[in-house]
């Protein structure tokens, strides 16, 4: 018997590739005849826009663009006027002598030890850290206005001054190292949808500040947290917000800073799980609170300690001082 042999049909594969940039021109980065070969880059892709005649400007306008690496050649601009564009990979991701440019929409870094060999202008929009980086990964930032959003993990610590304006602490940790702020180019803890963000063995420098004004913003603080400048629970004592310190197993609140308690009653320390843990607030810290509570997970036989050995100024005109004392044991050496 005769057996017929048949031919089966594959789904189509895309390889990823180098995408080089073919218009003589500037243009939209979303039309594929742009691109050599002609397709529009996606994420596995390392874009190359080479040096053009005159000064060209490449646009990323809408919809959700995205790119492994991006080099810019000559003195070409790649600019972000809409939707998100995302570079993610454990390498340089912007490189090249030309400049990348936000004024809108989104720009995403993204990857394990990325960093940016170009230089990268936010003058509106959004710039979205991500992944694993340290402040000096960002190189040459040149930044007017727009909103720095640290979505990632930052190691080392994060010095914020006039010329990188204030960031927001959204979702991502700050690995260890010391938070130093000017005036108003302060820290800013955004509101999360999820887990909220992390200090991790951190230390808030001597006339620095850490704003957690934006309502429902909340940070988990691990492996202590130092205070020698100032750490706002929904913003100073006229502020409106309300915000959430987390804290996960026994932990040291040391420094000689201050922690100021907004207006909404719902600021607050928190303990996660329901270990017999001890928090640890040290002798030099103060407490300044309009409104606010201490609240700790737990049970009669399983209480964590709040221990408070700094002085504690409850402000007029708020709720005061509330303990939800049937859960925790808080205990202080001085009186309020």
């Amino acid at each position: 018997m005769r057996r017929l042999l048949g031919l089966e049909s594959l789904e189509g594969r895309r390889l990823l590739a180098t995408i080089t940039w073919s218009s003589a021109s500037g243009g939209d980065w979303a039309v594929a005849t742009n691109w050599s070969p002609q397709q529009v880059p996606t994420a596995g892709d390392d874009v190359i826009i080479p040096s053009l005649a005159g000064s060209q400007t490449i646009t990323v306008a809408s919809g959700t663009r995205a790119a492994k690496t991006i080099q810019v050649g000559g003195d070409e601009k790649l600019r972000i006027t809409g939707g998100t564009l995302t570079v993610s990979a454990a390498e340089a991701i912007l490189k090249g002598t030309g400049s990348i440019e936000v004024v809108g929409g989104s720009l995403a870094l993204a990857g394990n030890g990325w960093s940016n060999t170009s230089t990268l202008v936010l003058a509106s929009g959004t710039l979205n850290l991500g992944g694993s980086f340290t402040q000096s990964s960002l190189g040459t930032f040149v930044r007017s206005s727009g909103t720095v959003d640290i979505t990632g993990t930052i190691n080392g610590g994060l010095s914020l001054d006039a010329t990188t304006g204030p960031w927001y602490l959204r979702g991502g940790t700050i690995n260890g190292g010391t938070i130093t702020t000017q005036g108003v180019n302060t820290l800013r803890a955004g509101a999360f949808n999820g887990p909220g963000s992390f200090l991790n063995g951190t230390t808030i420098a001597s006339g620095s500040i850490l704003d957690m004004a934006e309502q429902a913003s909340r940070i988990t603080v691990l492996n202590g947290l130092t205070i020698d400048g100032t750490l706002l629970l929904g913003g100073d004592v006229a502020g409106i917000g309300f915000s959430t310190i987390q804290l996960s197993g026994t932990q040291t609140i040391g420094g000689s800073g201050q922690v100021i308690f907004g207006i909404d009653q719902n600021n607050r320390f928190s303990t996660i799980g329901q270990n017999p843990v001890t928090f640890s607030f040290g002798s030099e810290l103060t407490l300044r609170v309009r409104s606010g509570v201490f609240v700790g997970e737990g049970s009669s036989a399983s209480k964590p300690t709040f221990l408070m050995q700094g002085p504690i100024d409850v402000v007029a005109g708020g709720s005061g001082l509330r303990i939800h004392g049937d859960i925790l044991d808080f205990i202080t050496s001085n009186s309020i």
